[in-house]
């Protein structure tokens, strides 16, 4: 009878223990693209302010598409916006994309920001933040690429790697967030200033695009089948 007794606190010891455990375990923390949108501190959206973002969600939201005024004279509007993903046009030159990433203690939010004044050179930069919007170091999330990376060289060629890298001396990347999955892709771009037979040697060789998956912690190149 006393074994038993035992074994019964023992029981009800290790239920409590556990229930505890649970209600003291915090739920992952969850955004949205449109409110990351909004929150985005100004330094990355320097030209819109948070009063013309929540309009243009507005009327976004009621199927109206609104091109707010931007700080340097010209107009910005969204080009699409789900729960998990917003890509909107903020000048004439540059784009801003949103991805909400799963994560292990919360979400994730990745901002690709990319300026484009030429047409054919688009160079981006990379954001990351933690479900309470405080900035993440993007070089723990993201490896950026080598531009030796986005060339393949079949093996007996005449062109060798060193002279691919010194046909772009100033290499730009146009990184792109997807709205159908949390991948990533990588593209090398190349403007006017890369001298016209030198493009068509390089073209020979250019890997179209690298593509990157998320795995809950960081973004990892995507190997080729």
């Amino acid at each position: 009878m006393k074994q038993l007794v035992i074994r019964i606190l023992c029981a009800v010891a290790a239920l409590l223990a556990a229930v505890g455990a649970t209600a003291g375990k915090a739920e992952p923390k969850h955004l949205t693209a449109d409110s990351v949108f909004i929150k985005l501190p100004v330094d990355v959206i320097q030209v819109l302010n948070v009063s013309s973002r929540m309009d243009m969600l507005d009327y976004y939201s009621n199927d109206s598409i609104y091109r707010a005024p931007n700080l340097t004279g010209g107009e910005a509007c969204l080009r699409r916006v789900t729960p998990s993903y917003l890509e909107a046009e903020l000048t004439s030159v540059s784009t801003i994309q949103i991805r909400i990433l799963p994560g292990k203690s919360g979400d994730i939010a990745a901002v690709s920001y990319t300026v484009d004044s030429t047409g054919s050179q688009a160079d981006s930069r990379l954001y990351f933040y933690d479900a309470d919007m405080k900035p993440l170091q993007a070089s723990r999330l993201f490896s950026e690429p080598e531009t030796r990376q986005f060339f393949h060289i079949e093996r007996g060629s005449a062109t060798s790697m060193r002279e691919l890298l010194d046909m772009v001396p100033f290499p730009t990347v146009q990184y792109s967030l997807s709205v159908d999955d949390t991948a990533l892709t990588a593209r090398l771009t190349v403007g006017p200033n890369i001298d016209k037979d030198d493009y068509n040697i390089m073209k020979l060789f250019l890997v179209p695009e690298l593509r990157y998956v998320w795995d809950g912690k960081k973004y990892k190149l995507e190997k080729k089948k």
